[in-house]
């Protein structure tokens, strides 16, 4: 409704506003699914203009109709804290939705908020639970205008302020509380969103890490927290869990090499490393991340001021032979026929410690597969290659003897942290499932210290149950189109199978077997009936021109001769089948059928 009149002020502090009703516009496009549709117009007449003119019809775009035909007015009065509504009239328009929420809806809302505090617009919309994974009803029950989902998200985003729910982004406020709640966890905080960094273990793990015997892996992962920052998780094998167990955790807000810097020194000054002596530091396990690497170098400088902390970090080879692995498969750089020997070649480089030979199989690789220059380049980096190949390695003979080869050990902790945990979360509810993951180990090993109750009774691994191969099924609509099936180097082309009248033969032929097929399976369905009906003496022929005797059109019998065919069954004869199948066999190959009968009769 747009205001006519008003504010108008009368007696006794009294103010009165008058708005009269806009009508309503509608699409005039009778192919529009929103044709003679009574839509609300906008409040001023020109922007109800602007909308019929020039956006127009939300669905076609075409011009929209204004209809001002509405007479109702409606008088607001205001007296004090008080407002009275009076409307004069009755519209002759449908009742529009409301664009805004009701108390009881917003109650709706706020209660769906509550069960799941991380619901996000998109899946309030569909009505999924982010926490449990169950179905829930959807916000479009609440008000249908919740369907857009710009507008839940302004509703989501007024009834988190409401009740009090922190929503990402807001972590300031909520991170002392957190320190309160968790004492003596935290070593390092900055939470300035240019420069942020937390830093936190348990002050009672450190007592059971081995590191003359197990190394330390480090990695990285981005699921568990919301966008724009990380997790950095060390974990170590712990023999008490018989399992690996997180030992040094941090929030990042990027993968900095200053935040890796800082967030190894921390590790080296907390667990108070030592490069010999009793439980002397094995080494550190770490993917190939520039920023990861760079990062422990500074920290290994910063904390023993040697420069040669390359001796304390092993790579993974699992990332290694993904990669060489993608550059395999490429078939634009290796062709099929020689992956056998890029494979020898990579195996050479990566295992040899003859310079001549590196630098020969180097050069062969370059040469004989020119795409994999700037592949090869990039892994003799001199901090990636140090990791990687034996020739370049300065890595200590301990680690490098070591079983550990791959970082699975971390990224099997991730596997089950995504379990146990919402994904995603603000980081005031991500941080705190954190530290309870981290308690729940140290909880576990007070009680196994305490009152000897061990973390698992399997020991022993249970031998698993032989999986019982079965047959796959063939997908008979997929033409043969795999390597393995179509390269044959022993195959012989038939051209003549290509020529246009065999090809057209062979059509017409396959179809003449099929049609036959199908004409003796109905001879014989019909000649059953035939013996059932006479076992019974009862034939029923109807007296239609035709008969539907399992689904096929069959001419009726002439009377006398279906009694004459009756009895030669009965006798046994198999004259009877023959003509049967003459008789059938008319649609197929009406021709053969006459000539049969003709030498018959003859």
């Amino acid at each position: 409704m747009r205001k006519v009149n008003g504010p108008r002020k009368l007696k006794h502090n009294v103010h009165r506003y008058t708005k009269n009703c806009n009508g309503f516009i509608q699409c005039t496009d009778k192919n529009c699914r929103f044709f003679a549709k009574q839509l609300r117009p906008p409040l001023d007449l020109e922007q109800i203009k602007k909308q019929c003119t020039v956006i127009g019809c939300m669905n076609c775009g075409g011009y929209l109709e204004h209809v001002d035909t509405c007479t109702v007015a409606a008088h607001y009065c205001f007296r004090g804290m008080k407002c009275t509504v009076e409307q004069i009239g009755t519209h002759n328009h449908a009742q529009y939705l409301s664009k805004h929420l009701s108390e009881e809806e917003k109650d709706m809302l706020a209660e769906r908020l509550r069960v799941d505090p991380t619901v996000t617009p998109k899946a309030a919309i569909r009505g999924n639970n982010r926490r449990t994974g169950e179905v829930v009803d959807s916000v479009i029950d609440i008000n249908p205008i919740l369907a857009t989902r710009d507008r839940t998200e302004y509703e989501l985003n007024k009834i988190h302020e409401e009740i009090d729910i922190p929503r990402r982004g807001e972590f300031l406020g909520e991170f002392g509380k957190i320190m309160n709640t968790c004492p003596n966890y935290f070593l390092h905080a900055q939470v300035v969103p240019s420069s942020f960094l937390i830093i936190y273990r348990s002050p009672t793990i450190n007592g059971y890490c081995r590191f003359q015997d197990f190394p330390a892996v480090t990695d990285v992962t981005y699921k568990a927290v919301e966008k724009g920052h990380y997790v950095c998780t060390a974990v170590i094998y712990v023999p008490e869990l018989k399992r690996h167990t997180a030992i040094f955790q941090a929030l990042l807000g990027g993968q900095k090499e200053e935040y890796f810097s800082q967030y190894f020194f921390a590790f080296f000054v907390d667990h108070k490393v030592r490069l010999d002596g009793t439980n002397f530091f094995l080494g550190m396990m770490l993917d190939f991340s520039m920023a990861q690497v760079n990062g422990f170098q500074q920290a290994y400088k910063r904390y023993t001021g040697k420069d040669d902390g390359m001796r304390y970090v092993k790579d993974c080879y699992m990332h290694w032979m993904q990669s060489v692995q993608r550059i395999n498969s490429n078939h634009n750089i290796i062709k099929p026929e020689e992956s056998a020997q890029f494979q020898k070649l990579v195996y050479v480089i990566r295992t040899t410690k003859d310079t001549d030979e590196f630098c020969r199989s180097c050069k062969e690789l370059v040469t004989r597969y020119k795409y994999t220059y700037k592949w090869i380049k990039w892994w003799l980096q001199p901090t990636i290659s140090s990791m990687t190949f034996q020739h370049c390695t300065s890595m200590n003979d301990t680690l490098q003897r070591h079983l550990y080869r791959t970082t699975n050990a971390v990224e099997s902790f991730h596997h089950d942290l995504y379990r146990n945990m919402v994904h995603s979360l603000p980081l005031s509810l991500a941080l705190p499932q954190l530290l309870n993951y981290i308690q729940s180990d140290v909880r576990i090993l007070a009680n196994y210290e305490e009152h000897a109750v061990p973390s698992t009774y399997n020991r022993v691994p249970r031998p698993k149950k032989k999986k019982t191969s079965s047959k796959k099924e063939v997908n008979d609509g997929r033409p043969l189109d795999i390597t393995k099936e179509l390269v044959d180097e022993n195959i012989v082309l038939d051209l003549s199978y290509f020529d246009g009248q065999k090809i057209q033969d062979h059509t017409l032929s396959e179809k003449k077997k099929i049609s036959r097929k199908k004409s003796v399976v109905s001879t014989k369905k019909l000649s059953e009936e035939i013996l059932t009906a006479s076992s019974h003496n009862s034939i029923g022929i109807p007296d239609e021109r035709t008969v539907h005797l399992l689904d096929m059109k069959v001419e009726p019998f002439d009377i006398e001769e279906l009694e004459r065919m009756t009895k030669e069954v009965e006798t046994g004869t198999e004259e009877v089948t023959q003509r049967i199948m003459c008789m059938d066999m008319k649609e197929v190959d009406q021709k053969e059928c006459k000539e049969e009968k003709n030498n018959k009769i003859i």
